[in-house]
């Protein structure tokens, strides 16, 4: 009678084992598909920076964005038909560039890039259009809808702005990174959305479960007076960042790297990516040590806030020499005459 008895017992331990080991084997399974997917999406991610020409960053410096949830806010008010580019750059007969196909072809590449790092897509706010939820691609028939269909309507940022927050609050703890485009001041005035962008970078009256948002508002226009108000924004917070349009940007870059440094649009809109979590991109059109190393002799001190990253205007450029060097002129910054 004690064979028997033994027999069973002794099944027991074999049974468990051979549980753990299929537990084991679909772990390791799962394990192995997430490793491919997070390679093809790393493909992914390096086959759309050599298509774009992207050369302001490595696709390793994108690494930090792991961390965050993605959305973005559209601005699709009437005043985005007006012309994107400078009246200077503008030509009779040729094909009109607005502000909304801009705002089309930087979201489009947003959505491409960022799902590199959620694949589960981004959700995507307009204006007056509605939501677009988790959007995996920029062919995504809904996105693709609304920007065939074109802007119109007026620009209740700040209302729109307080109810993306409230949605993804409720829906995420991640923290999380808000891309706003928009090309003039909000409905109301800019006040209470300033308001409320500090509300949102400070956790605000909502809970301490509320994920912590950094926000990057991108201007889609180059009309000074239009975009003025963004001007103090960008000092309100480290979480705030504020990107100009693209050809004013691109103006202080050739300004400070010369005319022959290639700063495409894909460019623009990764450095407006990475500005809200990695300040030092910021560089790229800010004044910086290495800009100035060829004209600084041996023993020349340099203040602290030059390293940093000073703008145009407080160096003075106002010339390139003939290799595409700036300048400086009276620079008081770093003492350079």
């Amino acid at each position: 009678m004690s064979s028997p008895t033994s027999g069973g017992t002794s099944s027991q331990p074999s049974r468990k084992l051979s549980g753990n080991n299929i537990k084991g084997n679909q772990s390791n399974y799962q394990e192995q598909i997430d490793e491919e997917a997070r390679g093809e999406r790393i493909d992914k991610l390096q086959s759309i920076l050599d298509k774009h020409h992207v050369t302001i960053v490595s696709k390793d410096s994108l690494a930090v964005l792991e961390d965050y949830n993605f959305i973005a806010i559209c601005d699709d008010s009437e005043s985005m038909r007006m012309s994107a580019k400078p009246k200077e750059e503008r030509r009779l007969g040729e094909k009109p560039v607005t502000r909304w196909h801009e705002l089309q072809e930087g979201v489009s590449l947003l959505v491409d890039l960022l799902t590199c790092f959620r694949p589960e897509g981004l959700d995507v706010y307009f204006l007056n259009s509605g939501t677009v939820r988790s959007v995996k691609s920029s062919g995504n028939e809904k996105l693709q809808n609304i920007f065939q269909a074109g802007p119109t309507g007026k620009t209740p940022l700040t209302k729109r702005l307080r109810e993306a927050a409230a949605d993804v609050s409720a829906r995420s703890e991640l923290p999380t990174i808000m891309f706003i485009f928009t090309d003039g001041e909000p409905d109301g005035g800019p006040k209470k959305f300033v308001k409320t962008l500090g509300e949102l970078v400070s956790g605000g009256r909502s809970s301490k479960k509320a994920p912590q948002f950094r926000i990057q508002i991108m201007a889609c226009s180059n009309n000074d007076d239009e975009i003025a108000w963004l001007n103090e924004i960008d000092q309100q917070s480290d979480l705030i960042d504020v990107t100009d349009d693209y050809y004013n940007e691109k103006r202080r870059v050739m300004a400070i790297r010369g005319d022959g440094y290639a700063f495409t649009r894909s460019d623009w809109l990764v450095k407006a990516i990475l500005g809200p979590v990695d300040k030092s991109v910021d560089n790229v059109n800010e004044g910086v040590l290495t800009q100035f190393a060829g004209m600084i002799q041996s023993g020349t001190s340099i203040r602290k806030n030059l390293a940093v990253g000073m703008t145009n205007a407080d160096h003075g450029v106002e010339e390139q020499d003939t290799h595409g060097a700036s300048k400086c002129a009276s620079c008081s910054a770093c003492g350079l005459q």
